[in-house]
């Protein structure tokens, strides 16, 4: 498969997923935004982190902050991470639900 053809791929199964956070927690499908890891590791100067760095994450996990209570993982990282766990930890569960998918 080309690298366009499996970057589209993974991003129709994250909206299948859904946003991880709520499912994983609240346990509802949510409609997703993409979440390109923020952590260094991941991403070069001025550019987002690979596209198979990815998480679904609806809009008041992802950058809302705040919306019905959920921390956001732009806007409140550290109390995101104490409910949720880590963006790592988050792409591997991530990864291992997509293996049904993909």
């Amino acid at each position: 498969m080309s690298e366009l053809k499996d970057k589209k791929a993974r991003f129709e199964a994250l909206v299948k997923i859904g946003c991880i956070a709520c499912r994983l927690i609240h346990g509802h499908w949510v409609e997703p935004q993409i979440h390109h890891l923020l952590s260094i590791k991941y991403r070069a100067m001025g550019k987002k982190a690979h596209w198979s760095h990815t998480i679904p994450l609806c809009p008041d996990h992802h950058s809302s902050g705040g919306g019905r209570g959920y921390p956001s993982v732009h806007r409140h990282p550290n109390d995101f991470e104490k409910l949720y766990g880590t963006q790592e930890e988050l792409l591997e569960k991530t990864n291992n639900l997509l293996k049904g998918i993909l």
